[in-house]
């Protein structure tokens, strides 16, 4: 319970504070457990963290001390189950994504408050700040949720409360012009159903594929006969305004300033290998890409480190998709790791998102303490 309640804080963000409620599962891993396991990843990790800290404590930049939660996030993963099942890790991950997608449904409250009715607009007042946020940064929020649409339908009863949420996230991202949203959970929603199709789920596969086509038909009919009102909340979105923009300038949807600027990034990376934000001031912006954001910040020690981690944890959440016999975690999981792989690619994670980082390693952590189980499992039985 202890360990449930902390996640859903952090999720939350309660109070701006949600980081530091990892402190109390890593405390009681601490008191019960009288030592802490650590593996490569750990040091790996806390390596990564004091590469990135050094370069912006030399050249005076704030340094970016959230990152330590990145360890003590993978430390509770790896050591608070030594025993660790799917269903605790498919517990916890459902823990922490919806507290991320309550903070968000406050958020909107909020603004639906404030405006005296729905904002189409492309920044939202947080809750807990109370100051203005892009939703950019708040879908982010999100990503965890996205998976959870074909889940919910290969787990059935309980699960398909799920359902609506999901939709409604949607929208929320629709009416704020967030294509990131709409992009990963169509990637999130094709993968589950591959995983279903691959794994020889196939009823449920067609169920999932039956679903979605409904679905599909149901917004267009919706849209073109203006049932509740669908066709007039899409035209007064922002969603709608950027495509107009887009068609106004001939331009794909898919069309984007911030390719431009990682290819100015990629251009200056050797004239400034030792990090400390100077080829972010170069450029002028973050480059929406968590290793050009950490070549930036961190430098060329950081950036290799940070690729070094992220190639095991892909490896290792590939791994725990092949060995686990729950067919509902191999959809979530691989689901998670491909969406998430793509976050990182569109947003500067650590410094606007670093939550997503952070849960990341949680899970990381889980899951890495169940390989090694299972390894373990199998080593017994051939002796």
């Amino acid at each position: 319970m202890l360990l449930y309640l902390s996640l859903f804080f952090f999720g939350i963000n309660f109070m701006l504070l949600g980081n530091y409620f990892l402190l109390f599962p890593f405390g009681a891993v601490l008191i019960n457990k009288k030592s802490i396991r650590i593996n490569t990843t750990v040091i790996i990790l806390f390596a990564f963290v004091t590469a990135y800290i050094i370069p912006e404590l030399v050249f005076s930049v704030t340094p970016e001390y959230r990152l330590l939660f990145i360890v003590i996030a993978f430390l509770i993963g790896y050591n608070y189950y030594l025993q660790v099942t799917e269903n605790d890790i498919i517990s916890s991950y459902l823990v922490v994504a919806i507290g991320m997608s309550v903070h968000i449904a406050v958020n909107f409250i909020l603004s639906f408050i404030k405006a005296g009715g729905i904002k189409f607009s492309p920044t939202y007042i947080d809750f807990w700040s109370g100051e203005l946020t892009t939703t950019t940064g708040m879908m982010s929020n999100f990503v965890l949720f996205l998976p959870l649409f074909v889940f919910a339908l290969s787990k059935k009863g309980k699960y398909y409360l799920y359902l609506p949420f999901v939709l409604i996230g949607l929208m929320f991202g629709i009416m704020t012009g967030n294509r990131t949203t709409l992009i990963l959970f169509a990637i999130s929603t094709i993968m589950g159903i591959v995983v279903l199709l691959v794994y020889r789920q196939i009823r449920l596969g067609f169920v999932a594929i039956f679903v979605v086509v409904s679905l599909i038909v149901f917004v267009l009919l919706a849209y073109n006969f203006n049932w509740f009102g669908l066709q007039k909340m899409f035209d007064t979105s922002y969603m709608s305004y950027r495509l107009n923009l887009f068609s106004e300038k001939n331009e794909s949807v898919l069309e984007t300033q911030r390719w431009d600027t990682k290819w100015e990034y990629i251009k200056r990376m050797l004239d400034y290998p030792w990090g400390g934000g100077k080829l972010r001031d170069s450029v002028g912006s973050y480059a929406h890409d968590i290793w050009l954001d950490t070549w930036s910040s961190g430098g060329v020690a950081a950036f290799l480190l940070l690729t070094f981690y992220i190639a095991s944890f892909i490896y290792r959440m590939i791994k725990f998709v092949r060995i686990t016999r729950d067919v509902s975690a191999k959809i979530l999981f691989s689901s998670y790791l491909v969406i998430t792989l793509t976050q990182f690619l569109v947003e500067p994670i650590i410094q606007g998102a670093p939550w997503l980082f952070i849960s990341a390693c949680l899970f990381d952590g889980f899951v890495s303490r169940y390989i090694v189980n299972e390894k373990n499992k199998r080593l017994t039985l051939c002796s």
